[in-house]
């Protein structure tokens, strides 16, 4: 059996665990995210086959949108690192400040806002997916929740130093908002699973 542990993953646990800047919980947050949205994924696979066609549709449908997610939440791991790095050079020269802090935001903020659209695969997935994976719907709601946690956190430090109280309300808004409905996303999810596994 392949030891999936020993390749490109190992080498960025060992990246994330060194006394280094980047990669940090930005970027691990984003490959949290990844990691919930490749289990959807993986339910849809198993799904299809066995789905009466008006589920099958929209399982082709979640499976478009997160396979998009997965590949921009990859990507986000990296910008992770790129625009923090960036950050620390602007405080060390004091220059651009507002513009570096605006771009680390946005960056965990948009990894919040694919928790969300994938929170609501994982809970369309808890009703019509293949039942033997449920709890890999349930890991996928866990790990998407904790994912939009660690990177809401991320987007508050840097709306904190930006100096623009107007943006970072509003956008503290929507991450209340983006918290509300994953966290009922998730709730929903792990009901039917424990109801579904429970001895």
């Amino acid at each position: 059996m392949k030891k999936y542990m020993k390749s490109e993953v190992t080498a960025y646990l060992r990246s994330l665990s060194a006394k280094t800047i980047v990669p940090g919980g930005g970027s691990a947050s984003a490959l949290e995210a990844a990691l919930g949205v490749a289990l959807n994924i993986m339910v849809i696979n198993f799904s299809v086959k066995k789905a009466l066609p008006v589920s099958r549709k929209a399982l082709a449908i979640d499976k478009k949108m997160s396979e998009r997610s997965l590949k921009k939440l990859v990507k986000l791991s990296d910008d992770d690192s790129k625009v923090f790095s960036k950050l620390m050079e602007a405080i060390s020269t004091g220059k651009g400040l507002r513009t570096r802090y605006m771009k680390a935001a946005l960056v965990p903020l948009e990894v919040s806002r694919e928790c969300l659209l994938a929170s609501e695969v994982s809970r369309r997935l808890a009703s019509y997916g293949n039942r033997n994976l449920l709890t890999d719907v349930g890991c996928a709601a866990n790990m998407l929740r904790s994912a939009f946690s660690s990177a809401r956190l991320n987007v508050l430090i840097n709306l904190k130093y930006m100096g623009d109280k107007a943006f970072a309300c509003k956008t503290a808004a929507e991450l209340d908002k983006i918290g509300d409905h994953i966290d009922e996303a998730a709730a929903e999810v792990l009901a039917l699973v424990e109801n579904s596994i429970r001895p």
